[in-house]
């Protein structure tokens, strides 16, 4: 649990250190496939369209038909097929809302996913003060207020939190189904 692991840091470093516990969390959020398959296999069913083992297949395809040498034949339910770019996996699932007439489920993604924040964390080039995070894209600096950053990172949890809300209702509700 989120909560008991920030209550484990004690003394003057606390916040700098639950900040970093949070950064730390929030990639891993937007890392994960299982959540998003599951969110993207919702609008597919949304639009009418059947379940797929794996919707972000055809973007990993893409990938690996790129670069044929490093990935070969691989198939896509290969464990070390293509990894799936956070980028390419958020844009397929607002496709995929704004398509099946949930428009505002790109406003409540775009209000915590920031792939600079993300990009920046995961291969360390940052540094935090005691007010803002800082970081560069394309060698440009830029900072964000822990102020803003905090809210992005707690709505990311909080989405995922829904989300999962939204699958267990759907499972609840299949599973009341007349077999």
């Amino acid at each position: 649990d989120f909560d008991e692991l920030i209550s484990l840091t004690e003394g003057e470093d606390k916040k700098r250190i639950n900040r970093r516990i949070g950064l730390l969390a929030y990639c891993h959020i937007l890392e994960a496939e299982p959540p998003y398959e599951l969110l993207a296999n919702l609008l597919r069913c949304a639009k009418g369209e059947k379940f797929h083992l794996k919707p972000f297949g055809h973007i990993q395809a893409k990938l690996a038909q790129k670069d044929k040498k490093k990935w070969g034949k691989r198939s896509i339910f290969d464990p070390s097929s293509p990894p799936l770019p956070v980028k390419k996996k958020f844009d397929h699932i607002k496709a995929l809302a704004k398509e099946a007439g949930f428009p505002e489920l790109n406003e409540h993604i775009d209000k915590f996913l920031d792939l600079d924040i993300r990009n920046a964390f995961s291969h360390a080039n940052y540094i935090q003060t005691e007010e803002e995070f800082r970081y560069f894209v394309d060698e440009v600096p830029r900072a964000i207020k822990h102020e803003e950053l905090v809210p992005k990172v707690l709505l990311s949890f909080r989405f995922i939190v829904a989300l999962k809300m939204v699958v267990n209702t759907f499972l609840h509700e299949f599973s009341k189904k007349e077999k």
